[in-house]
C-alpha cells in the first residue's frame, strides 16, 4: 500500500471544501481535523496523554499489521483521548483547524524533534511515527473526500 507523504498530505488539506461530508464515520469535519491533530500534538510533546494503553501486542503486532492492511471505514478503535466525540474535546472552525493541523503537519515535515511515546503503541521511532501520521491522515482524508 503506498501511503502518500506529508507535502502531498499538505496540499490535499490545502484543497479542503469546508462543507464537505463524511463519506463514513461519525465526526464532522472540524471533528476529524482535531482528532488527526491531537496524536501529532503528542508526537510532538505539546500534549500529554494522561492514560496510555500501549502494551507489547499492539507495539509489536498490531502496528506492524496498521502499516501493511488497508484500514476499515468506521470500525476502527481509537484511543479514548483521541475520540474527539466520546471525550468532548473543543471544536473550532474547519478554518481554524485546518489552519492548526497544517502547522502541526509541517513541524512533522521538518522532523526536528524527539518523538514522545505514542498512546496507544509506546516507543516509536521518528519514521515510525511520521508513516502512521501519513496513513492516518490519508484513511480520514480520504473520508472527507480531499
Amino acid at each position: 500500500m503506498n501511503i502518500p507523504t506529508l507535502p502531498e498530505l499538505s496540499q490535499r488539506l490545502g484543497k479542503l471544501d469546508p462543507n464537505a461530508k463524511a463519506q463514513w464515520g461519525k465526526m464532522n469535519l472540524a471533528q476529524m481535523l482535531v482528532h488527526c491533530r491531537i496524536p501529532m500534538e503528542t508526537g510532538l510533546g505539546l500534549r500529554e496523554v494522561e492514560k496510555p494503553s500501549a502494551n507489547f501486542a499492539r507495539r509489536w503486532l498490531l502496528f506492524p499489521l496498521l502499516m501493511k492492511l488497508p484500514w476499515p471505514k468506521g470500525k476502527a478503535q481509537t484511543h479514548p483521548e483521541f475520540n474527539v466525540v466520546k471525550a468532548d474535546l473543543p471544536v473550532r472552525s474547519v478554518a481554524e483547524e485546518a489552519s492548526d493541523l497544517a502547522a502541526k503537519m509541517k513541524l512533522f515535515m521538518e522532523g526536528k524533534f524527539e518523538p514522545r511515546k505514542h498512546a496507544i503503541f509506546g516507543k516509536l521511532s521518528l519514521g515510525q511515527w511520521t508513516d502512521l501520521q501519513r496513513k492516518h491522515l490519508d484513511h480520514h482524508f480520504r473520508q472527507f473526500g480531499i
